[in-house]
């Protein structure tokens, strides 16, 4: 079972999390917070299902990789769950060698050499979280 499926089997209306909706929304705009890797841990507690709630209302919609099509030259910001984290990145097109186009995602954090430190290639089960209506130049 992937996170997604086990985001749709489970409930929190036991605990209070409301404290921690004010960080998600601060992490999913861009707010006060690095846009990196975070954990999704809260209180003992996996918050990914509060975590898609708040990604669902800012219009943010969990979408195979491999079906995104971007042009070249354009990125969508994108959230990538993994486990019990959350990876905040871009889905953008690269080609292969024989010139056929795919849909990836890089993270935001770099590594020491500048490039993104998770990559990510599409695959049938792979999902990640855009907003189609947020895609933007790559700027270098």
């Amino acid at each position: 079972m992937n996170l997604y499926e086990t985001y749709l089997k489970t409930s929190f209306s036991e605990i209070d999390f409301w404290p921690v909706l004010d960080i998600f929304d601060d992490f999913i705009l861009g707010r006060n917070i690095k846009r990196t890797m975070h954990h999704l841990r809260y209180d003992g507690y996996l918050m990914s299902k509060p975590f898609i709630d708040r990604l669902r209302m800012y219009k943010y919609q969990p979408m195979l990789l491999n079906s995104i099509q971007v042009k070249m030259g354009k990125r969508i910001p994108a959230f990538y769950l993994l486990e019990d984290y959350v990876i905040f990145g871009y889905v953008f097109s690269t080609t292969d060698s024989k010139d056929n186009v795919h849909a990836i995602f890089g993270s935001a954090e770099k590594d020491e050499k500048g490039q993104s430190k998770y990559l990510v290639r599409g695959n049938r089960d792979t999902i990640v979280f855009i907003n189609p209506n947020q895609q933007e130049d790559i700027l270098n």
